[in-house]
């Protein structure tokens, strides 16, 4: 698999993974672990909590999480607290 190359003239952002070898190589588990809060009461670790739940549970809790964007045009910002009270679907 190769990675995704761009210039810096591509796009209005400027990527923020400029060096994708030497953040590899730097990269540790042990050292990311560190970035994730795990679930309440040491229970393990869930994505949903680490992308969603503990921002909304937090200062972030009304910055944008996700902005859809709708064929037609539409846009809808949803925030992290949004997110969180939103109804889980089964």
């Amino acid at each position: 698999m190769r990675p995704i190359t761009k210039s810096l003239t591509d796009g209005l952002v400027t990527r923020n993974l400029r060096d994708y070898d030497r953040e590899r190589s730097a990269f540790s588990w042990t050292q990311a672990r560190r970035f994730l809060d795990g679930l309440p009461k040491d229970r393990g670790l869930n994505i949903a909590h680490e992308a969603v739940d503990r921002h909304a549970a937090g200062p972030r809790r009304e910055h944008l999480a996700l902005r859809w964007l709708g064929r037609a045009g539409e846009v809808r910002d949803y925030t992290y607290g949004h997110l969180a009270t939103r109804p889980k679907s089964s």
